[in-house]
């Protein structure tokens, strides 16, 4: 009869670990960021941090989830979002080795490396809390392509911290095409059985 009560427990624990390391990684972010946020304007600042917000809306997730809350439109960009830039901010960093690691920067960008791993893995697990509707993942979709385009296209007023001559257009078309498969793959996980999750949060909503 202690059972119940002990998972319980443990549960809440993780959560709020869980919790405290999406909040300190978007600190992270936004003191990695911070210099081109201060010559961005304050309305671009959202696709600036790219990385970091799905982070932070994890973490408010987790918080939702500590009284019994949930939110499909936060967790559906939260995990395509996550997953996303997980995935796209590892690939970087293999693709431009002698840009990010560099002597004297490589310890740094390895430990990104490892987070951003970790970025991506928690947007697949996002995915299984509670099965998204096509209504929610066309929202994810939305914004992946709205940042795509303020990324991209020369409305941006903002630059991305990659070597010269690295955004080419077989680059963009790249990053919007990863963000639709992440779409897929959320879809896919959201509407799948799988059961992989439930010891962290219980009983999937429907």
């Amino acid at each position: 009869m202690f059972v119940a009560p002990i998972i319980l427990i443990v549960n809440k624990n993780l959560l709020l670990a869980l919790i405290a390391v999406n909040l300190a990684g978007t600190v992270l972010g936004v003191y990695f960021y911070w210099n081109q946020l201060l010559s961005t304007p304050v309305w671009q600042w959202l696709f600036v941090l790219d990385s970091p917000l799905p982070v932070l809306l994890a973490a408010v997730s987790y918080a939702l989830l500590l009284k019994g809350k949930s939110n499909a439109w936060l967790d559906a960009i939260a995990a395509a979002s996550g997953l996303k830039w997980g995935l796209w901010s590892m690939g970087v960093i293999l693709a431009f080795p002698d840009h990010f690691l560099s002597t004297g920067v490589v310890a740094w960008f390895a430990v990104l490396f490892v987070l951003h791993a970790g970025e991506a893995l928690q947007g697949a697990a996002l995915s299984l809390k509670q099965r998204l509707s096509a209504k929610h993942l066309a929202l994810a979709m939305a914004w992946l392509l709205l940042g795509d385009f303020m990324d991209y296209s020369s409305f941006a007023t903002y630059s991305r911290a990659l070597p010269d001559g690295a955004v080419t257009p077989a680059f963009a078309l790249a990053t919007v095409l990863l963000g639709l498969a992440c779409v897929a793959v959320v879809w896919t996980l959201a509407r799948s059985k799988l059961k992989a999750t439930k010891w962290l949060f219980g009983a999937r909503m429907r």
